[in-house]
């Protein structure tokens, strides 16, 4: 690998190259791992910022609004690496709660999802009234700072009657534990959000927009390169127009065709990406979307 040392890796991707043998590395590039991009650093910071504020009876959320698979989640999981101090080590000190909402949104199924969350195995014991006191009771008791709910357009699919008893929830939880809520969804969540005044102050709108053909995206293409352990330079920022094509515009279809054409690089013996890979990886993701 004469000369390869010259190029720009981050850390785990240069040890990943010189322990990992290429099955290892074929795995390994699939993994997830946070990417830096502006939108998304911006997001972080502000939910740091949130996050470091004094309790207050009315804490300050925020609600993160993006398309299906444009790194909402992923962002979330990155803010909870960076701020939880322990996870659920004997159910104290749990800094952020992090939960996802229930596909059939249910508001019970929020309660059970978080009581799962903190640990217990079997939390349906009990009516609805039941759960709640117990989640209120342990989000207190556990000392948690932060709660993160994530897909919560699941639980506004119903009517308004419905929307609103979902947001009143939230709203009891900040109030009495005295802690920030961060919510996340599609564009169903900002199009109830801003029908409500009330709801529209405690949980001011951060967009993750579908990417835009840019020398933004372009560097991002170099970062996310600078994380794969290839033995050879693929430069394949230098056709980010066809990955953007490709990807309709989407973050996560960005991640998923280039991780699949590192993979198809390595097991393949060629050690870099180049159009063939893109292409044949895009053509995968097309299928799996249709």
């Amino acid at each position: 690998m004469k000369g390869e040392d010259q190029r720009i890796l981050s850390n785990k991707a240069r040890e990943a190259l010189e322990t990992l043998d290429a099955d290892a590395r074929a795995k390994y590039v699939l993994q997830s791992q946070w990417i830096a991009y502006p939108a998304g650093s911006e997001i972080l910071d502000e939910l740091a910022f949130m996050l470091n504020r004094p309790p207050s009876i009315r804490s300050q959320g925020m609600a993160i609004i993006g398309s299906p698979n444009n790194g909402k989640t992923a962002l979330l999981h990155e803010f909870v690496s960076r701020h939880q101090t322990e996870r659920f080590v004997d159910r104290v000190n749990v800094r952020i709660l992090d939960v996802q909402c229930p596909a059939g949104g249910a508001i019970t199924d929020l309660y059970i999802n978080i009581l799962r969350r903190i640990g217990f195995i079997t939390p349906a014991a009990g009516n609805t009234s039941a759960k709640k006191d117990r989640v209120f009771n342990f989000l207190s008791s556990l000392q948690v700072e932060c709660l993160v709910v994530d897909e919560i357009h699941f639980l506004l699919n119903k009517g308004p009657r419905h929307q609103m008893d979902v947001l009143n929830l939230l709203k009891e939880i900040s109030n009495e534990i005295c802690i920030p809520i961060v919510i996340a969804g599609t564009t169903k969540l900002q199009n109830v959000i801003e029908t409500n005044f009330e709801v529209a102050s405690r949980y001011p709108i951060y967009q993750l927009p579908d990417w835009e053909l840019s020398k933004t995206f372009a560097e991002f293409l170099v970062r996310l390169e600078a994380t794969l352990p290839l033995k050879k330079v693929s430069g394949f920022w230098h056709f980010s127009d066809l990955i953007y094509t490709s990807s309709n515009r989407n973050f996560g279809n960005v991640i998923e065709i280039v991780r699949r054409a590192a993979h198809e690089a390595i097991i393949s013996g060629k050690e870099s990406i180049s159009e063939e890979e893109i292409i044949k990886a895009s053509s995968k993701i097309t299928k799996l979307n249709e």
